[in-house]
């Protein structure tokens, strides 16, 4: 008597991980790094010739002295960066994006009542110095990051996507502003610091939200596994520096160039 057994297969799986869905709020996130960027970078960095050269036609100064604002901005950005990332890592980013935005129209305004380059310089490094982090990649990077895993390179390459069209859009508004409407600079900044208030801040408070976790409190916190990496730990690692060293040479000659 021959015996018959039936062979079970088993189920056909795919070999590639199931795509981690993202959060209907996820891409809003990316929109408001996409604004805070595009807007802050826009018109600080890639404006800033064009609304140097109003300034020129009012305060007498040299070529040389119309760039010392903009360095005083890049030095003091360097210097707050890190406290900046302590802030973005153990407080709320939602907090330092808004606080950021009305940092920055309060300095759009008051950059309207300065006579003289030394005054300029003051305000672009106090006001504007601390933004680059508060507005720019280090914050927004840092929101995008937390709401995507599997497309966070493509979520973060978007939301930085910003900055390339504040610098196409944002200086042909100056010259609309300027050459069209025939308005001088004390007139052009308290209406950039009206729009950044009324625009910029409500769009933060609106649709930030810090995490996950923070949108749907039926899901599990995120509780991480690995040991977390100190400061200590990232200043000894060699890819740290030589990363740094790399993205340092490329953004001075893009903003010396600028």
């Amino acid at each position: 008597m021959t015996e018959y057994t039936e062979s079970v297969s088993p189920p056909i799986t795919s070999a590639r991980k199931p795509r981690e869905t993202e959060s209907a709020w996820a891409w809003s996130q990316v929109a408001v790094a996409f604004l805070s960027g595009g807007l802050f970078q826009g018109l600080m960095v890639y404006c800033y010739t064009a609304l140097m050269a109003l300034v020129a036609l009012d305060i007498t100064a040299t070529n040389k002295e119309l760039m010392f604002p903009k360095m005083a901005m890049m030095a003091v950005g360097a210097l707050v960066a890190p406290f900046i990332g302590v802030l973005t890592d153990r407080g709320s980013i939602k907090r330092v994006l808004a606080v950021g935005a009305v940092i920055f129209a309060a300095g759009l305004g008051v950059v309207s009542t300065a006579d003289t380059i030394l005054q300029l310089t003051l305000i672009f490094a106090l006001f504007f110095g601390p933004l680059q982090a508060m507005l720019g990649p280090q914050a927004t990077s840092a929101l995008t990051s937390r709401w995507f895993v599997e497309r966070r390179g493509l979520a973060i390459g978007v939301s930085n996507v910003g900055i390339s069209v504040g610098a196409f859009l944002l200086p042909q508004l100056i010259k609309y502003l300027s050459a069209d409407l025939s308005m001088g600079w004390r007139e052009i900044f308290p209406m950039l610091a009206a729009g950044t208030l009324l625009f910029l801040v409500p769009i933060i408070l609106a649709l930030v939200i810090e995490k996950p976790d923070d949108y749907d409190r039926t899901r599990p916190a995120n509780s991480a596994t690995s040991k977390p990496l100190t400061t200590g730990m990232l200043f000894s690692d060699s890819g740290f520096w030589s990363l740094g060293v790399c993205v340092a040479i490329m953004y001075g000659l893009l903003v010396g160039v600028l």
